[in-house]
């Protein structure tokens, strides 16, 4: 077997995607490609050049990586943002029903219920007794207002 460049291209091409498999930081995929566009043009006689061929598999790679980069991410980790809109996402408590597991007492301001699993502080105008249902109204900071 005789190694002609395109065949070294294609191999190292394979060598970069393999490892983009193995550490997947969305990184040696474009080196790959890079590398397969040489070996392409290498096959058509194009670029019998080592120092050209480099310098298209530079250029492709970076080009590759800063065209496609942001595209092939959000691909495989769909879309997320660092903001949470803080009014949206509780008022899906309000209006919902909660069983008392620790009496409320309105004059202490102490109490909690169970909401989809977790223990909340509860505060209400009224006492609750243990076990009683009771229905969010409002939400103040990380405590529940029922009623």
């Amino acid at each position: 077997m005789k190694w002609t460049p395109e065949l070294i291209w294609f191999f190292v091409g394979l060598v970069l995607l393999i490892s983009e498999i193995i550490v997947p930081a969305v990184l040696f995929l474009f080196f790959g490609l890079g590398a397969w566009l040489v070996a392409i043009v290498c096959a058509f006689g194009i670029l019998p050049n080592p120092n050209h061929q480099l310098l298209l598999f530079s250029f492709a790679s970076v080009g590759f990586l800063f065209s496609l980069r942001k595209w092939v991410k959000n691909q495989f980790t769909g879309y997320t943002t660092d903001e949470q809109n803080a009014d949206a996402n509780l008022e899906d408590f309000v209006g919902e029903h909660v069983k008392v597991v620790e009496t409320i007492d309105a004059d202490q301001h102490t109490g909690a219920v169970e909401y989809k699993g977790a223990k909340w502080s509860a505060l209400s105008d009224n006492d609750h007794p243990v076990g009683k249902v009771v229905k969010i109204k409002a939400i103040d900071g990380i405590k529940l207002i029922v009623e």
